[in-house]
């Protein structure tokens, strides 16, 4: 394998309360706590029926509800809306980060180029869906 030089050319993030790397930055500067409650518009369901179906029983059930949930973001794209959050958020962080980049359509056609993604497990209105109906 060659090693090949690399370069980051476009940047971009989506957090809870950090739509963008510099409200992340700033958020980490203040020291700002971004957990939160899940709730009905995050899961789908009622945050109380989820907890104690799963874990009906068990000691620490409550505490499963507490994440970093992305509550104040909006997709403004109606033909993407049948389509999951979860996609929603990487069609905006992929477009920020190429915005970001500053390249022309021309430039990245003739370029070798690619792009890397991380998603911590955010549960959606879709994937809980999916978990229930199992």
């Amino acid at each position: 394998m060659m090693n090949e030089p690399i370069a980051i050319v476009g940047k971009s993030c989506l957090f809870p309360e950090a739509l963008n790397p510099e409200q992340l930055w700033q958020n980490t500067l203040n020291s700002r706590c971004s957990l939160t409650r899940a709730n009905l518009k995050t899961w789908g369901v009622r945050r109380e029926q989820l907890t104690e179906d799963l874990y009906r029983g068990k000691k620490h059930y409550q505490e499963i509800d507490w994440g970093g949930y992305i509550d104040d973001f909006d997709f403004n794209a109606p033909e993407f809306k049948q389509l999951d959050n979860l996609f929603h958020w990487l069609f905006y962080v992929g477009s920020s980060a190429l915005r970001d980049a500053k390249l022309s359509k021309e430039m990245m056609k003739s370029m070798n180029a690619g792009a890397v993604f991380g998603h911590l497990i955010y549960l959606t209105r879709t994937l809980n869906q999916f978990a229930s109906a199992a």
